[in-house]
Order: structure tokens, then sequence, then C-alpha cells
């Protein structure tokens, strides 16, 4: 189970990478 440390930074940084996009979007609409 050496993946599941890989599979937890891959998926914060997804959550990262969305929440920045979500931001850019949020401030092309303001």
């Amino acid at each position: 189970m050496e993946k599941s440390e890989e599979e937890g930074a891959s998926t914060g940084r997804y959550v990262v990478v969305k929440a920045l996009e979500d931001g850019v979007v949020i401030m092309g609409l303001t």
C-alpha cells in the first residue's frame, strides 16, 4: 500500500489546482 501516499498527494494537489481554477473563474466573473 505504498501508493496510498502518492494518491493522497495527487488528490491534495488536485484539490489545490481546482481551488485555484475556481478562484480564477470567480475573479474573471467579478
